[in-house]
């Protein structure tokens, strides 16, 4: 029998980086105005030693430096229950 690792699921930050539509962590660094190091650790997969969870400010940072810097709107949902989602807002 194999046994194989489950994938970890995508972190808020991953998904957050993802609609971002950013090439690179770089790119995403320099646009939200945060240290790489910083956005690295947030990016990490979520099994990983030094992944860090992104706290919900530095979400909502990130939205707004994105919007202002001509990237997209990202909207955050913050749910009663403790779920996070993003909506790229249309134009």
């Amino acid at each position: 029998m194999i046994r194989t690792t489950p994938k970890p699921k995508e972190t808020h930050a991953q998904k957050f980086y993802r609609l971002s539509k950013c090439k690179s962590m770089a790119e995403f660094a320099r646009k939200t105005s945060f240290h790489p190091v910083t956005i690295r650790t947030y990016l990490l997969p979520s099994d990983r030693k030094s992944w860090r969870p992104t706290p919900i400010p530095a979400l909502h940072n990130w939205a707004q430096a994105l919007k202002q810097g001509g990237g997209p709107s990202i909207a955050i949902g913050l749910w009663p229950d403790g779920e996070v989602t993003f909506e790229v807002e249309k134009e």
